[in-house]
């Protein structure tokens, strides 16, 4: 089950970045951000060898998937378009991957204490 849904998780990203790419010579502003709906951010992890993939889907739901370990979450995520800055509800208790929250500036989502061990802030690139 867990192949399953790995598999389904690969194939949901893939459709969604390729879909809706940007036209060649179009660059992604930060205009286009009123909505996080099916963006995709990616970056580097505390973890030596991880990388992180964000895709932010509709209805408040985000999946993190993680290279280091193959795994895929889906959390609840929450956006102020006004102030470019959200939140994210693993609904695990006592951890929060984003604790206090994330920012947007341009092309860059910054989680700012990433982790629930006061880690420091991660900056992660959009990619679409």
């Amino acid at each position: 089950m867990k192949k399953i849904l790995l598999g389904l998780t690969f194939v949901m990203i893939s459709l969604v970045f390729f879909s809706a790419c940007p036209e060649p010579g179009v660059s992604i502003t930060e205009t286009q951000l009123d909505i996080l709906d099916n963006t995709v951010w990616a970056g580097e992890t505390p973890r030596p060898g991880d990388w992180l993939t964000i895709l932010f889907l509709p209805e408040g739901k985000a999946v993190f998937s993680f290279s280091i370990d193959s795994t895929s979450n889906l959390w609840d995520y929450t956006y102020d378009k006004t102030k470019k800055t959200g939140s994210i509800d693993t609904g695990l208790p006592g951890f929060n991957i984003a604790p206090n929250g994330f920012t947007i500036k341009g092309n860059t989502l910054t989680i700012t204490n990433y982790g629930s061990h006061a880690g420091d802030p991660r900056s992660f690139k959009r990619y679409r």
